[in-house]
């Protein structure tokens, strides 16, 4: 039978930290009085004459049970004798109906000590206390007139029943300290085993998860028995047979035949029916693709999806055919020839979108994306490659202007930077490059008389350079102008043999070809450096050079132009 063990000599019960009495303790204000401290002791702590025979305890101080066993506590270890190891509940005793106290299963559990302190710790703290405060204050009294000895006595007196008070609740506490600390011990004892059920709920649901990957799949006899005697499997769905066939690869003789046949599909195409812009009619077929080039534009490459009326272009590759004067590795680095794979990804979808924009199918154009057909107008003929050249074109003249800026950028960081600005249009169609610029002048001192002083009439900078993307070209030059003449006539030639389906009816193109351009404006100011120049002398044909472009050059030439038509003045 298990016994209980009780300790003489306790002095008094154990306390929680008390709030109540100022300078001695804190914490809550649950009492605890049982009459001796438990601790928990694991399975290898040794073994000593007070775990095995509980009635060692009985007749014992707690000087002879502190010396059988070291504590950890220095506190506990001089007053409350260790029931480290307690004897465990015997199971056999539920087998004759014998039903363990509630004494007995408090020894089980830990007891929780945590923010305790003895109630004759505390009776001494505060006797302590108001015997330091009256020696003192007998010392310094006869310092003090009669007045302020009444005064300290009587502050003395109400601090010191303050203390007492509190300790007399404290006393009355104590009576129920008992079941406080069963609460207490309960309590830990729950947190614990909640801790150790989610711990043990934790390890289950991994173990779980781990046991379902090294989970066996029964044996499929159906495909074995298929495979054992028929040696292939006989289940597969029809589509996957219909979708994933196994076909022959052909011959080169084959490729040859196939990409000849393209290739004569091709050139019928462009010799008899599809509106080949003026600028597009160097161009070669070869490998089953026909390759497009426009000097100092662009060259692409095409091909046919078949040889029938409705099969469609499509857009395999593209160059652009400008660069920057000289070696210059910082632009050529930002504006290649050959774009980089992700942009020339881009320009051939947008290509392939133009292409196909007015066919009569549903058709992906790369990047999962699908046009929606339409056609504009029942009398107009579809034109793919006029649409195709007009976008790219237009994405070329761009790709100029952007190296010339580029260019521009650069030469503000270096020795420019004084004596020029360059800002772009918002929509990137244009950009404007001032030289000689002027640093803002100070004020005139309040000190010079206004008969003096005269307003500075040096205009700001000496004049701008536009370079401006437009498609309506007016050559201004007899060579060009000739050249456009021809152009047109090409053009007019070419629709008279494409754009009709009998003798007797004549269809209008869907699109037109645009022939754009890079226009190079300069404004010069008239008076700048307050010299003014004759204005025939202010004049200068200029342009740029798509496989050359070079704004230092240019900016060059005006100012120099400029300068000599300020010295003539």
């Amino acid at each position: 039978m298990t016994q209980t063990a009780h300790v003489n000599g306790i002095n008094g019960p154990f306390i929680n930290g008390i709030k109540a009495v100022n300078g001695i303790a804190g914490g809550s204000s649950q009492l605890s009085s049982h009459p001796t401290a438990t601790t928990a002791v694991d399975d290898d702590t040794p073994i000593y004459e007070s775990d095995q025979n509980p009635d060692y305890l009985e007749g014992h101080s707690i000087e002879d049970v502190a010396r059988t066993r070291q504590l950890s506590d220095p506190y506990v270890k001089s007053l409350i004798p260790p029931y480290a190891k307690l004897r465990p509940i015997d199971i056999s005793s539920f087998r004759t109906g014998h039903r363990p106290t509630a004494d007995e299963l408090h020894r089980e559990i830990w007891m929780t000590f945590e923010g305790q302190l003895p109630l004759t710790q505390i009776l001494a703290l505060v006797v302590q206390d108001a015997f330091a405060q009256l020696t003192e204050l007998a010392e310094v009294m006869p310092s003090f007139g009669d007045r302020e000895r009444k005064t300290r006595l009587i502050q003395y007196a109400v601090h010191t029943r303050k203390q007492i008070i509190k300790v007399y609740a404290i006393s009355k506490w104590a009576s129920v300290a008992d079941d406080v600390q069963k609460a207490l011990d309960v309590m830990t004892f729950l947190v614990r085993s909640e801790a150790k059920i989610k711990a043990a709920h934790f390890v289950f649901g991994t173990s779980v998860g781990l046991l379902h990957s090294h989970r066996q799949r029964n044996a499929d006899l159906m495909t074995a028995l298929d495979i054992l005697t028929t040696g292939t499997y006989q289940r597969l769905p029809t589509v996957i047979k219909e979708t994933f066939r196994d076909y022959q690869p052909i011959s080169d003789d084959e490729v040859i035949s196939t990409l000849q046949t393209l290739n004569d599909a091709i050139l019928f195409r462009l010799r008899f029916r599809d509106v080949i812009p003026v600028t597009m009619t160097d161009y070669r077929v070869e490998d089953g693709r026909a390759s497009f080039k426009v000097f100092g534009l662009f060259e692409v490459a095409l091909t046919l999806t078949g040889p029938e009326e409705s099969d469609y272009w499509y857009a395999l590759d593209v160059r652009f055919l400008v660069a920057p004067r000289g070696d210059d590795e910082e632009i050529l680095r930002d504006y290649p020839s050959d774009p980089h794979p992700w942009l020339k990804s881009q320009i051939i979808n947008s290509l392939n979108y133009q292409l196909v924009m007015n066919s009569d199918q549903q058709l992906d154009v790369g990047d999962g994306r699908e046009v929606l057909r339409r056609r504009r107008n029942a009398s107009k003929v579809d034109t793919p490659l006029v649409r195709m050249h007009n976008s790219l074109q237009m994405l070329t003249m761009t790709y100029q202007l952007e190296i010339l800026y580029q260019q521009a950028a650069r030469m503000l960081r270096l020795d420019w930077r004084d004596v020029m600005t360059a800002a772009m249009d918002p929509y990137r169609k244009s950009f404007t490059v001032s030289y000689w610029k002027r640093a803002a002048q100070a004020p005139a001192s309040q000190g010079r008389e206004n008969a003096n002083s005269r307003p500075d009439t040096v205009p700001p900078f000496g004049g701008t350079i536009t370079f401006t993307i437009v498609t309506d070209q007016n050559p201004a030059s007899s060579s060009s102008a000739s050249q456009n003449h021809i152009n047109t006539v090409l053009t007019l030639l070419e629709g008279k043999t494409k754009l009709k389906d009998s003798p007797e009816s004549h269809k209008e193109p869907s699109d037109t070809t645009e022939l754009a351009s890079i226009r190079v404006e300069w404004k010069p100011v008239f008076n700048a450096l307050a010299i003014p120049a004759p204005a025939q002398e202010l004049q200068l044909d200029l342009s740029t050079d798509s496989t050359q472009l070079d704004l230092e050059g240019i900016l060059k030439r005006v100012t120099r132009h400029h300068a000599r038509a300020i010295l003539r003045a």
